[in-house]
């Protein structure tokens, strides 16, 4: 804990010293005499409150009137993880997770386990006292890789992990480049030096005749089959698209809060397996650029054509991504009745939740590009 002792400076002084000291037995001597034999002098004190109430009874006898402020240091803004408290699930205790290992003497904190509400007012006390300080000095010297018994299994899992974040840094840029072209990724089959294997494998051959590293990871990897990982099979493909969407759709979604204010454009197409979708569409000027933007969003499942239904699927996504409804200045639809009907469709929907979010028909739209 620190403890500020501001010790009062007279007209005479001319220059503030300042010194911090760990207030223990051994220090304790020459605090005592710094205080007491110099003048415009500002010590902070690292102790504990019954570390400070013995140095303030000593203190008194010579400088009662000296000191001006006592007060303790905190630090709002400041959060101190304590990565030794070990909460018990089983026991509903508070343990001290080096102690309960190393400590030869036990303390309440390694032997008996503390309430979460008792423990608040004993954790300082436990942290700064003797026995801890040895335990956490033990923990750290175990943690170090050198000299550990499985010092060689760790030293293989790092070079495996650099090893296949390299081979994950190929595979999301190639991704990367074949998405934001609108380029199809997957082929009639997986097989590496295939015709047919599509963008995706076709592009990572490519690369391999300049890059010896995935040349020879596609080597080693390529064609082995269902079972062993090799990162080139489609679920990997699928799975990376899929994270790569959900971080573009948070930047999006972002800069539309930033904007505030947007029309959405909504039109409903089925995919290949016959299952309708509804394709929403934003536009909005970028806070940065001072663009107007227009940007996709996403595909979502319908299950009914009512107007009533595609706007509460339409507000409920919008919400569910933080974003505020109120701030639907137009939409625009195809003449559908279900979308552009004055009383049942879609905008009329709408428009019952967001006054403003004024309609105009797809064809005006067109027209004015």
């Amino acid at each position: 804990m620190r403890w500020w002792l501001y010790r009062r400076i007279t007209s005479k002084c001319t220059k503030v010293t300042k010194i911090d000291y760990y207030l223990n037995d051994s220090t304790f001597p020459a605090v005592l005499a710094r205080m007491t034999a110099c003048d415009g002098l500002l010590i902070n004190i690292f102790t504990t409150s019954k570390g400070l109430r013995k140095f303030l009874m000593c203190l008194g006898h010579s400088l009662s009137r000296s000191v001006t402020t006592i007060r303790e240091q905190v630090f709002k803004s400041e959060q101190i993880k304590r990565e030794w408290l070990l909460y018990s699930p089983s026991t509903g205790l508070i343990f001290c997770f080096a102690c309960k290992l190393f400590d030869d003497v036990k303390s309440q904190f390694s032997n008996g386990g503390f309430v979460t509400g008792a423990a608040s007012s004993c954790i300082t006390q436990h942290e700064n006292s003797s026995g801890h300080r040895n335990s956490m000095f033990v923990l750290i010297s175990r943690r170090k890789l050198s000299g550990r018994i499985n010092t060689s299994l760790e030293i293989q899992l790092q070079i495996e992990r650099e090893y296949w974040h390299s081979v994950l840094k190929r595979i999301v840029s190639t991704v990367e480049f074949l998405s934001t072209r609108g380029l199809a990724l997957r082929g009639q089959n997986e097989q590496i030096n295939s015709e047919q294997n599509g963008n995706y494998l076709g592009i990572l051959g490519l690369i391999s005749e300049f890059d010896p590293f995935l040349s020879n990871h596609l080597a080693k990897y390529s064609n082995i089959g269902k079972g062993r990982a090799s990162y080139l099979s489609s679920t990997i493909c699928e799975e990376v698209i899929q994270i790569m969407g959900e971080k573009l759709l948070l930047i999006i979604t972002s800069e539309v809060k930033d904007a505030k204010y947007f029309p959405l454009s909504v039109d409903s197409i089925p995919d290949f397996r016959h299952v309708d979708q509804l394709t929403i569409t934003l536009r909005y000027i970028e806070k940065s650029s001072h663009q107007v933007t227009e940007r996709f969003l996403k595909f979502l499942p319908i299950e009914s054509h009512t107007g009533e239904n595609l706007a509460n699927t339409v507000l409920q996504f919008l919400k569910k991504q933080g974003i505020y409804v109120g701030g639907i200045r137009g939409q625009s639809y195809d003449n559908a009745s279900n979308m552009s009907g004055r009383y049942k469709g879609m905008q009329a929907r709408i428009r019952e939740v967001i006054y403003n979010a004024v309609y105009i028909p797809v064809p005006q739209i067109h027209s004015t590009h």
